[in-house]
């Protein structure tokens, strides 16, 4: 009895410490390596001007007209690096975080959706100044109907400041 005792004692240690080891080595990846944080925005966050110069391929629109139109000539996604007080005063009205522009870049990406759920930071890396930076969208329940018009989702990536040349999003 004292052996089997021992023995689960001995099982439960490694398993505590097999559980920390791989909790402290997914919590230093590359996001927490460049204090990375996802941000959802809405149109209202931004400029018209930016909103109306970054639309994506099949989202709808107002015309001058008042008419709504389909986007045909956009491309599907964008990408956009903001690293200067003017670069952020030219698209932003309102952003839901300090961000210290001398220490820090924003990593935005524009796409057509047909839902607007929320979405989480899984990975970003940094190699030889191509960034990678995926994201998951929150599933939905079953029985859930959340479709809508097409339109533009705006994710903004707040991290450090960092040589980048090209940036993917990749959506898991």
């Amino acid at each position: 009895m004292k052996v089997l005792k021992s023995l689960f004692r001995i099982l439960a240690i490694i398993f505590i410490l097999a559980f920390a080891t791989a909790a402290i080595v997914a919590c230093s990846g590359d996001v927490n390596k460049y204090h990375a944080e996802l941000y959802h925005l809405k149109y209202a966050d931004m400029t018209a001007e930016f909103v109306e110069s970054n639309r994506t391929y099949g989202t709808y629109y107002e015309g001058a007209d008042g008419k709504t139109i389909k986007d045909t000539d956009s491309p599907r996604t964008r990408t956009r690096i903001i690293g200067n007080e003017d670069e952020f005063a030219a698209v932003f009205i309102n952003f839901p975080a300090d961000v210290d522009l001398e220490k820090q870049m924003i990593v935005m990406y524009m796409s057509t959706v047909s839902n607007n759920r929320a979405c989480r930071l899984k990975k970003l890396t940094l190699d030889n100044g191509k960034l990678e930076i995926t994201f998951k969208v929150q599933p939905v329940k079953p029985g859930i109907m959340d479709s809508t018009m097409p339109g533009t989702r705006y994710l903004a990536v707040v991290m450090d400041k960092a040589d980048v040349d090209s940036v993917d999003f990749i959506q898991k």
